[in-house]
């Protein structure tokens, strides 16, 4: 999902629900910094590798991963003069979850803006296999039936809405993949993601470089964005 924004074919203007919250997504990348992952190393259980690169406790955690994603470890500088590193696992603390969650639900907030502006209801849910689309319905009526407001879309699973825009080539090719097979794995390992995240399971050990990819996929996105004047 390497181009969820704008959509550079054509250089059409982001969706108006989609720059609403690209400029939440602004204010979540920045609320996070290098110094609020990091441990004294005094704290940690090894040594700092003599090679552990080092960037200052104002760095942004899209620098931090981009870093972690070579080494195990790196150090954080500050203004005490205190060493500090952060290590992958780091990223399994609450401020790191919670970035990261951020970052996966502007890419379902996206599928989803895309989804209802490209085809109508009646359009998209005859894409969904009839076991799926029942499901959803299912939901929907409970949800309804609690008094809440819900539209059909509203109960579609992320891999409804990354399997109906992967079906369509135009989709397909804006969303960044090369194949529909490429597009699945992604989407596949991205849900994944999503769902140890929203369940407090480890994140790290199985899927560092998808959260790599997704940190990579991300800034690209707001340095875009940004370039468009957004």
């Amino acid at each position: 999902m390497s181009n969820p924004v704008p959509e550079t074919g054509a250089v059409r203007k982001p969706y108006p629900e989609v720059l609403r919250q690209l400029r939440s997504l602004r204010v979540l990348t920045t609320a996070f910094r290098a110094a609020d992952l990091a441990e004294p190393v005094a704290a940690t259980s090894a040594g700092l590798p003599a090679e552990a690169p080092t960037v200052a406790a104002e760095a942004t955690l899209f620098d931090v991963i981009r870093l972690l994603t070579d080494h195990e470890q790196i150090r954080v500088s500050g203004s005490d003069g205190a060493e500090r590193v952060i290590a992958r696992a780091d990223l399994q603390k609450l401020v790191g979850r919670t970035w990261l969650f951020g970052m996966v639900a502007f890419i379902e907030i996206v599928l989803t803006t895309r989804v209802a502006r490209r085809w109508s209801e009646a359009e998209w849910s005859a894409k969904l296999p009839a076991g799926r689309l029942e499901k959803c319905r299912q939901v929907r009526d409970e949800r309804r039936r609690r008094g809440q407001v819900c539209e059909l879309i509203d109960c579609l699973q992320f891999s409804d809405k990354a399997q109906i825009l992967i079906d369509d080539p135009l989709e397909l090719s804006l969303l960044g993949f090369a194949s529909k097979t490429a597009a699945k794995r992604a989407t596949g390992e991205l849900e994944l993601l999503r769902n140890n995240l929203a369940h407090s399971q480890e994140i790290v050990t199985d899927h560092w470089f998808q959260i790599a990819g997704l940190a990579r996929r991300i800034e690209a996105t707001m340095e875009q964005a940004a370039s468009l004047g957004y």
